[in-house]
């Protein structure tokens, strides 16, 4: 073979290799092609349709925001309600909140006026913290007198038991009396000074709520007795000042609705009343010749200390042992 044309075969082969490596390169990329990108385009759209709800609550930021919105729920207690708890009315007389709900009226191992036990709710009413007082009852008589109503005057005037007393026109509590709870008047003389106050004598739904709470209780402050948590037979053999007793406070803060003094309260009585009672804001029946004391006193014994004890009483007489005190209705 001559020499030019040994040169053109071998610049033919160069040629032919030359083709064949380039030819050979799109080939390879073509198979990583389909092997590579699929892949990393389902490892990008995977994360999206797994995510659900459910998987909110691990994620930082919701974990963050739902600590914060759960914390008011912890802290405000279930009977907080827009009322004061403590409050003085228009004659500088303190009352307490006793906040609206259900409660148990009535016990059923007792005395059947006391029976059957039965579930009743009472709106928010405030309730004194104390017993009325001789001085707060002698500013009502410097205003309104001892009238005559229910054919006795309000006050038995000439009682040796009674702590105040008319001095030139002036109705004078006998001095150190002036924080004893007043006594020796009738039903109509303690309804007289609760509505000068621009209240009420309490119902016996409201009084007993007020001493025994929502959880049965028998006396103010829980189970048990003894002189001192109460004012009761065999203790003082008199009455004490009102704000005595303060480990015998009711569920609400007040004092002595269990001895010192008997109180009236607005019902009229009827025997078998709680086997009809109305459940929501019950008044008492609608006649009647008697009234309801509750609470016992100083002369009772521990058995009609009981916050579900109750007695009837003609509203015209006065003892030395029954006092009251007076609610005012919480307006809306």
């Amino acid at each position: 073979m001559k020499t030019y044309q040994k040169k053109l075969v071998g610049f033919l082969l160069i040629i032919i290799l030359l083709t064949t490596s380039c030819t050979a390169k799109p080939i390879t990329s073509n198979q990583s092609t389909p092997t590579v990108n699929p892949v990393l385009r389902t490892e990008v759209s995977t994360p999206s349709p797994t995510l659900s709800p459910t998987e909110s609550p691990t994620l930082p930021p919701l974990t963050s925001t739902s600590t914060l919105t759960s914390t008011p729920t912890i802290t405000l207690p279930p009977t907080e309600t827009p009322f004061p708890q403590l409050i003085v009315d228009d004659k500088n007389i303190p009352m307490v909140l006793v906040p609206a709900g259900p409660f148990t009226m009535g016990v059923k191992d007792r005395a059947k006026i006391e029976q059957p036990p039965h579930t009743v709710y009472l709106d928010n009413y405030y309730i004194d913290q104390f017993e009325v007082t001789f001085e707060w009852f002698a500013q009502f008589l410097n205003e309104k007198g001892n009238q005559f109503e229910g054919l006795a005057n309000w006050i038995e005037a000439n009682d040796p038991d009674l702590r105040v007393h008319l001095k030139n026109d002036t109705w004078v509590v006998d001095e150190g009396n002036e924080k004893f709870p007043m006594n020796e008047m009738t039903w109509y003389g303690a309804r007289a000074f609760c509505e000068w106050r621009g209240g009420r004598l309490p119902t016996e739904a409201e009084w007993e709520k007020a001493a025994r709470g929502t959880d049965e209780r028998p006396y103010p402050w829980g189970d048990g007795i003894d002189c001192s948590l109460a004012n009761y037979a065999s203790c003082v053999h008199a009455s004490v000042p009102v704000d005595s007793y303060p480990e015998g406070k009711s569920p609400y803060g007040a004092y002595n609705l269990a001895g010192n003094m008997m109180e009236w309260v607005n019902d009229t009585y009827a025997p078998d009343y709680y086997a009809n009672s109305p459940a929501e804001n019950p008044t008492g029946p609608e006649t009647g010749s008697f009234r309801i004391i509750r609470g016992g006193s100083w002369i009772n014994n521990v058995g009609q200390l009981r916050t579900t004890h109750r007695y009837p009483k003609l509203p015209v007489l006065t003892f030395t042992s029954v006092g009251f005190r007076c609610v005012r209705e919480v307006s809306p």
